[in-house]
């Protein structure tokens, strides 16, 4: 017996052929990938500090004590990263595509 599945589009707007925004599209798709990442401990934590993937953090916002270093798994998943702002991670609630 063959197995194939088919894909079907439920809604579709727009005009495929030009470019869109579609950046908020893909957060599910990554909080996927970091649950499943979780899941099979690839992530020891949700609390644990995404400078250890991304060393580059550690260099950022000078003037602000570095606190980027700071960002959790946790903090990305739930949009309180407070990445490219002022507040310190985990303080407030940042709607942002970065």
């Amino acid at each position: 017996m063959c197995n194939t599945t088919r894909l079907y589009g439920v809604y579709t707007w727009g005009d495929i052929s030009e470019c869109a925004d579609v950046v908020s599209v893909a957060k599910p798709v990554y909080a996927h990938f970091l649950f499943k990442a979780f899941e099979k401990s690839k992530i020891p934590r949700l609390d644990w500090q995404v400078v250890e993937w991304e060393p580059r953090l550690k260099r950022l916002n000078e003037n602000l004590n570095h606190k980027d270093e700071e960002i959790t798994w946790r903090y990305m998943a739930n949009q309180t990263s407070c990445y490219q702002v002022v507040e310190k991670p985990g303080t407030a609630y940042c709607y942002n595509d970065w």
